[in-house]
């Protein structure tokens, strides 16, 4: 497995702060999602993360303390209306603090900044991965509450409260999938 990480790229967020992102290239969906999960690990501890995450379920949302899988929604709900879903070609990983900045991501930087808010918080998430047609398609992060799995996947159409889960749509399309999770 071989992962290679750029030169990195500076550009200016909307509050006009200069941010930094790195192109990526790795060999493996799971390398992928072992990437992202170490990016997520070390940004859920970022006082900025912790604080916008608090700040998105108490003030914004006015979630109560003890309701996680309404705390994981509302996270996932306000990446979805904030930031600018973009594809890219080539791969860059963003991190969450970059996403914010910027405004704009796509499903692997979603995954990072949803997954860093809800485990700042004490919510669990799992990075899925999914493949088809032997090309990586898609990333997206579950919440686990007390063994159960919510999909936060603010990428797709329509709201995250529907919790729509992107395997299941997969599925139903006839795609014959292969599945990692991080």
């Amino acid at each position: 497995m071989i992962a290679y990480f750029g030169e990195p790229e500076l550009e200016r967020g909307v509050s006009g702060d200069l941010v930094s992102q790195r192109l990526l290239r790795t060999s493996s969906q799971p390398m992928q999602i072992n990437l992202l999960r170490m990016m997520v690990d070390e940004y859920r501890g970022a006082y900025a993360i912790r604080s916008r995450a608090r700040d998105i379920i108490f003030r914004q949302y006015c979630v109560p303390p003890r309701e996680k899988e309404k705390q994981a929604l509302a996270l996932a709900d306000w990446v979805q209306r904030n930031i600018t879903y973009v594809e890219e070609k080539p791969e860059v990983f963003q991190t969450p603090l970059h996403t914010v900045a910027t405004g704009y991501g796509d499903c692997d930087d979603f995954v990072t900044l949803i997954a860093a808010l809800c485990e700042s918080v004490g919510i669990d998430c799992e990075l899925v991965g999914m493949e088809w047609e032997g090309e990586y398609r898609h990333i997206f992060p579950r919440a686990v509450i007390k063994g159960r799995r919510v999909p936060l996947d603010a990428t797709l159409l329509g709201s995250v409260y529907d919790k729509r889960d992107p395997i299941d749509i997969a599925l139903g399309w006839g795609v014959d999938l292969t599945c990692y999770v991080g």
